[in-house]
């Protein structure tokens, strides 16, 4: 019986620690995964009818194992106002598609092309513009995803996981190398208008393009301090893109030490008064900036009630104290 105990305790345990390194082994299979990039991540073309031009995209397989990948064009738009997008069928934009091609000798679009661990493919994408395309704006995405035929699959759970990864590209086709561009200011609005002096007020600044062409929100917020007359603070507008027929919220942009750091725009003072906020815009930009300002108020709304709590107390024990003393 001893024996068989032992027998037993010792599979038991061998069992644990073969289920722990097998573990181990996936985790680190699955971390090698997520090992593939592409540089640039954005372009922004602009080219006229009857021009050829060419980009180049660096791809990195940073990880232990082949991949076989494949390079196609599909369009995009935009979803929401917070600069994401949503990928849609090629179908949608199969006539510009057709722009688009590969110059590299042994990889082509729509074709499978192994990618071996630990190297570098320059991708050499050329966009051929008809003479009689139109004035317009298109949206695409150089995107790479794993062929079916690659061997990269595991995850954590076991199933399959195919990788994809992209490069989006602003293609504006306009006879003009400087197209034209439309855009208004949305929303501008502080939130809120009364606000504590230990608190922050965030601005929102929805920008809307009205144009067919993709435009950047270059700009910043000037603040003033309407009692003193003076200039307190001035935040920068994040350039982003505001694409063709689309709204974007924008946001603020600041350095920290070397690398700039994104936030919502917002200004805080421990100064009380009556604050102006005026929001401009660079020229070309194609937005205006006349009367885009507003108004909101910094106030010591915490420390006056702590002020009046403690007011309250003192007087209560004065007058307790009075009682007290008339008492005796």
């Amino acid at each position: 019986m001893k024996l068989k105990k032992k027998i037993f305790l010792f599979i038991f345990f061998f069992s644990i620690l073969n289920t722990y390194f097998l573990l181990l082994s996936s985790n680190n299979i699955s971390a090698q995964e997520i090992s593939l990039s592409v540089f640039p991540p954005l372009v922004e073309l602009i080219i006229q009818p009857g021009q050829t031009v060419t980009q180049a995209f660096s791809i990195s397989n940073e990880s232990d194992l082949d991949l076989y990948l494949q390079a196609v064009m599909v369009p995009f738009e935009p979803e929401g106002t917070s600069g994401k997008i949503e990928i849609l069928n090629p179908k949608y934009a199969s006539t510009v598609i057709k722009y688009f091609s590969l110059t590299n000798s042994k990889i082509a679009l729509d074709q499978t092309f192994k990618l071996a661990a630990n190297s570098r493919e320059q991708l050499v994408l050329k966009a051929k513009i008809p003479e009689n395309a139109p004035d317009q704006d298109h949206y695409l995405t150089l995107l790479l995803e794993q062929s079916p035929q690659g061997n990269f699959i595991n995850n954590a759970s076991g199933g399959q996981n195919l990788i994809k990864i992209g490069a989006n590209i602003l293609l504006t086709v306009s006879g003009s190398l400087d197209p034209e561009r439309q855009g208004r200011v949305a929303e501008f609005e502080p939130a809120p208008k009364i606000n504590d002096i230990f608190n922050s007020t965030k601005f929102k600044i929805l920008v809307e393009n009205t144009g067919g062409s993709f435009l950047k929100a270059e700009g910043g917020i000037k603040i003033k301090n309407l009692l003193t007359k003076k200039e307190v603070a001035a935040l920068e507008l994040r350039p982003d893109n505001v694409l063709a027929n689309s709204s974007r919220e924008i946001i603020c942009l600041k350095q920290n030490g070397d690398e700039p750091i994104s936030y919502p725009c917002s200004f805080s003072s421990l100064v009380p008064g009556w604050y102006r906020a005026e929001l401009f815009f660079e020229k070309n930009t194609g937005l205006e900036s006349a009367g885009l300002s507003l108004v909101f108020w910094l106030l010591p709304i915490k420390a006056g009630l702590v002020l009046a709590i403690l007011a309250i107390i003192v007087w209560q024990i004065l007058k307790k104290a009075k009682a007290f003393s008339g008492k005796n």
